[in-house]
């Protein structure tokens, strides 16, 4: 089912719902499957959710929630369910799931919502210990671009870091377990808001010397991390009043 549709069927489970599971596997029909249903939430991928809407707008839906477990994709990809009867609505949990275990949702959560489904996704809020936030409209895209950049390219930074330090390590694991509390701090910064500056390194410093030094032997060992190193590195020092590396310049020939 994926890691989000495997964890809410954990929690909805410990809520003392009747779950029914449907896999990209299974060979019933989705009406078979649907019928003595109250809810069907939808976790599948983006792409694959135009597709899935059109196949259930033709099955019987009076009486049944769709509920859409996506920040990304809007409410009115729905619409078509309406016709056949249905309530639609929105719930996202501000949240990552890395791994297939079905681990339950993790407390203190903030979850996303839209429609008329506050009385039902309410308790299940509540006894997950999250956080309940209406959103309508184009509300969604800044959420969810707040999202992705807030937290989904962190992995990404962390593990370039340790690719670099993994020479000098016993193995990528070590290297994670030396940069570990590094790491640690710096998300406990940038989680204090009363910090204007919860930075640190040579950018924050205005430290160009330092930064270009960087910045070169990362051209020769690492040349994507380089752009991002040198992109970072300009906006951390900006937010400093400093000012570390230019900007390029547009390519008046990009479409």
């Amino acid at each position: 089912m994926g890691r989000l549709g495997s964890s809410l069927a954990t929690s909805l489970r410990a809520l003392g719902h009747r779950v029914a599971e449907r896999r990209r596997d299974t060979s019933s029909s989705l009406a078979a499957w649907s019928a003595s249903l109250s809810v069907i939430c939808l976790t599948v991928r983006d792409d694959e959710l135009a597709e899935l809407v059109t196949v259930l707008a033709t099955t019987p839906l009076a009486g049944k929630t769709v509920l859409l477990f996506s920040g990304a994709t809007p409410l009115s990809l729905l619409t078509p369910l309406q016709a056949a009867g249905g309530v639609i609505g929105k719930l996202h949990p501000l949240q990552t799931f890395a791994q297939k275990d079905g681990a339950p949702m993790p407390a203190g959560t903030h979850y996303a919502y839209e429609g008329e489904i506050e009385a039902l996704v309410r308790p299940w809020v509540a006894a997950w210990s999250g956080h309940l936030h209406h959103l309508v409209g184009d509300q969604w895209a800044r959420y969810h671009a707040a999202a992705v950049t807030a937290a989904n390219f962190l992995p990404l930074l962390i593990r370039c870091g340790a690719e670099l330090l993994e020479p000098l390590a016993d193995d990528r694991g070590d290297a994670l377990d030396w940069l570990k509390p590094l790491i640690q701090n710096s998300v406990a910064n940038a989680l204090d808001g009363a910090l204007d500056l919860p930075y640190s390194g040579p950018a924050v410093r205005g430290d160009v010397g330092v930064l270009q030094r960087q910045a070169a032997l990362l051209d020769e060992i690492h040349p994507e991390a380089a752009a991002l190193y040198r992109l970072a590195g300009r906006l951390v020092a900006a937010r400093a009043g400093y000012a570390v590396f230019e900007a390029p310049e547009a390519d008046e020939s990009a479409v």
